[in-house]
């Protein structure tokens, strides 16, 4: 007897537990608000980021929500490379993961909480800090009511290589060797002006830039040891600087590539091919024209003070007796003879001595025909045959010419005023050797917008 009793108490106990094991559960909602914790995050490569997407309410059903990257108006926007495009997500508070499948994550039942976690890329590139709109797309179930929406999070990825010159860097500023190797050494990362700018850094030069530019800083005595480039849609034009503390050339050029590919007229930017209205080519002739004239090979003595110099003393140093700038300035700045106008080959050259010289080295080299001199001719005729005669730089202009660069004056001016060299939103502008003030301007966006 109390064999079949125990056996009736078991049975009991094991159908009770069958039933309260099945008990349906009873929970049902189906209406929440849906909202995000933040609007922006920044992660270092190579680290994982996290956005957090909040229900108000537990639902009683899986709520999908399907995400996108978006880099669309983004000037610094991240590489397909720079992440991994297969999202994780956690509705446990990050207990456990599961991998997202076709960008879509899933919202679990009975939880108010999803983590998305991206997990970005570690490599050894310099590259631009890079940005992307992370969005949200809920997808509820037909009989679900799901209010309220996710804003896009703004994401940045902060690069983590070494940037030592990025405090003095106009750009990309590139170490060129011995063998005119372009090194990439330091990025300008406080602002960025045009999706170019980056996709230059990404892509790699120009090749037809870097042929150019290569020849032409080759085809005197004294090359480049440094360049800096830069794009962006402002008046700033160029600089050089002699960056040698030995006594010797060590030159740092720095170019704007928005003016090799856009024209700028009355009717506004109108992109060209590459430097198809020359007048790029005839910015970098410029440049080239400072380091000509300026260069401690011939022209500089930087062995004698400014205070015991006989000759032209300017901030780069004293003047040799024969160098090109102190004689131009014997000549057209300190002789007696006075000259037709126009004085000047254009306005910039009215900057200073060193400008004048540099915009007539350009001219000079850039006109197909110079006409010959007679009694009437110009002052700025006059110093274009000077500087095409001068011992250090004759010939010059039939060698570059020879490099196949396209260089004209037709566009390079209009009227009084010189565009894409140096001009700031006042209507200042900086002489190219200045390249603490043009830093500083381009540092405080001063410089002319178009």
């Amino acid at each position: 007897m109390l064999k079949k009793n125990l056996t009736y108490t078991i049975t009991l106990l094991v159908s009770l537990f069958t039933l309260l094991g099945c008990k349906k559960d009873e929970f049902t909602n189906l209406t929440s608000t849906l909202s995000g914790e933040t609007a922006k995050l920044g992660v270092t490569e190579g680290e994982s980021v996290i956005a957090n997407v909040l229900l108000s309410e537990e639902l009683s059903e899986d709520l999908t929500i399907s995400l996108s990257v978006e880099t669309d108006g983004i000037a610094n926007f991240i590489n397909d490379n720079d992440y991994n495009p297969i999202f994780e997500y956690s509705s446990d508070l990050g207990e456990t993961w599961k991998m997202a499948i076709n960008q879509e994550v899933v919202f679990d039942k009975r939880s108010k909480n999803l983590k998305i976690r991206i997990q970005t890329t570690e490599d050894d590139r310099l590259e631009f800090h890079e940005e992307f709109d992370l969005t949200f797309t809920a997808n509820p179930k037909p009989n679900m009511v799901i209010m309220g929406s996710v804003n896009p999070v703004r994401i940045e990825v902060s690069d983590n290589e070494p940037n030592p010159n990025g405090n003095f860097a106009f750009g990309a500023l590139y170490d060129v060797d011995e063998n005119y190797n372009f090194k990439l050494v330091s990025l300008y990362r406080k602002s960025l002006y045009d999706a170019s700018h980056k996709s230059m850094i990404d892509n790699g030069l120009d090749p037809l830039f870097i042929s150019d530019v290569t020849e032409l800083t080759q085809s005197g005595d004294v090359p480049i040891t440094r360049l800096d480039v830069l794009y962006e849609s402002s008046g700033l034009g160029g600089s050089v600087i002699n960056l040698s503390r030995t006594g010797g050339d060590g030159w740092r050029m720095a170019l704007n590539l928005f003016h090799a590919y856009n024209q700028i007229g009355i009717m506004g930017i109108k992109p060209m091919n590459y430097n198809e209205d020359k007048s790029f080519g005839t910015i970098m002739v410029h440049e080239y024209g400072h380091i000509m004239t300026l260069n401690r090979l011939k022209e500089i003595n930087n062995q004698v003070s400014p205070m015991e110099c006989t000759e032209l003393a300017i901030l780069e140093g004293c003047l040799n007796e024969e160098a090109v700038l102190n004689q131009f300035n014997s000549l057209f700045y300190e002789g007696d003879e006075e000259f037709n106008d126009p004085q000047f080959v254009s306005d910039y050259a009215q900057s200073n001595i060193a400008e004048d010289i540099a915009e007539t080295f350009a001219f000079q080299v850039a006109q197909d025909i110079i006409s010959p001199i007679n009694a009437e001719s110009s002052g700025a005729l006059r110093k274009i045959h000077f500087v095409a005669d001068h011992p250090h730089t004759k010939g010059l202009r039939d060698k570059i010419r020879e490099l196949g660069i396209k260089i004209g004056v037709e566009n390079y001016g209009s009227g009084t005023s010189i565009r894409a060299l140096n001009i700031t939103n006042d209507g200042k502008r900086i002489p190219c050797t200045d390249m603490k003030a043009i830093y500083d301007a381009h540092s405080n966006q001063e410089f002319k917008s178009y």
